[in-house]
């Protein structure tokens, strides 16, 4: 049995995935081996890695910070003083 206790709630295909995802596998290399699609892969490795749920969340503050900016420039007409 993986470190990863039947008590854990993960379903089999999620443990499956986490256990190569813990062993430094990538997401082409655990569909491959699994034979579960890329984006099942991704969205499992997304909800159960607290390290890439981080890289995911200060992603998704980059982009409204872009955003931002983006309108900033665009209310003074795009010159900069």
């Amino acid at each position: 049995m993986s470190r990863r206790e039947k008590s854990s709630g993960l379903t089999p295909q999620e443990t499956t995935v986490m256990d190569l995802w813990d062993k430094g596998h990538g997401i082409g290399a655990i569909s491959t081996a699994s034979g579960i699609p890329n984006g099942t892969v991704r969205r499992i490795v997304r909800m159960y890695d607290a390290g890439q749920a981080l890289d995911v969340a200060y992603a998704q503050r980059c982009r409204v910070a872009s955003i931002a900016y983006l309108a900033a420039i665009a209310a003074c007409g795009g010159r900069f003083v």
